[in-house]
């Protein structure tokens, strides 16, 4: 990774134009040399009309998934690495409260830490609570189908899976990392939280579930 890095840095600063996809990205690649002149920024985009999942749909979906009608599904899809930070997401949802409506916790994706995230569920007694789901095709549905979406990420730029997140509806629970802010204002788009706190994470996740208005 380090050596695909130094080359990626070393072409940049030939281009006549690079584009970055946050502002965040931009001063990274003028910190590594590229010109300041040369370094675009492009917002990612996504369509913001995603095909309704109808309300049944929705239900058996859901109920595939082991989650009931008054159960509160809370979703993370991507990469699963030390970036995304599902580590925290999962010991803050294993430590919630018993009482209330029950959470589940699904992670959608394949990464290097899946050994290590399982054995973390699995040593925290958590099985009935959070699980890996590996690879979907079916994201977009998954989204829909959530009461919530929790990306405790420790560094991004614009994530794709936020953009998707917002036009589909779902309350979002997200790390002021990145261009996120720009997305996720807190109390207005989304709750913030800091990066690593499972305790501001829970306490979010909380008060989602038990405040239906929010």
């Amino acid at each position: 990774m380090r050596l695909m890095v130094a080359l990626e840095m070393r072409f940049y600063r030939r281009f006549r134009t690079v584009s970055a996809v946050s502002g965040e990205i931009r001063q990274v690649l003028v910190h590594a040399g590229v010109r300041e002149d040369r370094v675009r920024v492009i917002p990612n985009g996504i369509p913001l009309d995603p095909p309704l999942l109808p309300a049944a749909e929705r239900e058996r979906l859901r109920a595939s998934l082991g989650v009931g009608p008054e159960g509160f599904l809370v979703l993370n899809a991507g990469r699963l690495t030390t970036q995304k930070d599902q580590a925290t997401l999962l010991r803050a949802v294993g430590e919630l409260p018993a009482a209330g409506r029950p959470v589940t916790c699904l992670v959608a994706g394949e990464g290097d830490l899946r050994e290590s995230l399982q054995s973390q569920i699995v040593a925290g007694g958590w099985g009935d609570r959070v699980r890996l789901l590996g690879f979907r095709d079916d994201v977009p549905a998954l989204l829909q189908a959530a009461d919530a979406f929790a990306l405790p990420s420790l560094d991004e730029g614009m994530p794709m899976i936020l953009l998707e997140t917002a036009a589909a509806g779902t309350p979002i629970v997200a790390t002021p990392v990145g261009d996120i802010p720009t997305l996720v204002r807190d109390g207005a788009t989304g709750l913030v939280v800091p990066r690593g706190d499972t305790a501001a994470l829970a306490a979010a996740l909380l008060r989602l579930r038990d405040e239906p208005g929010l």
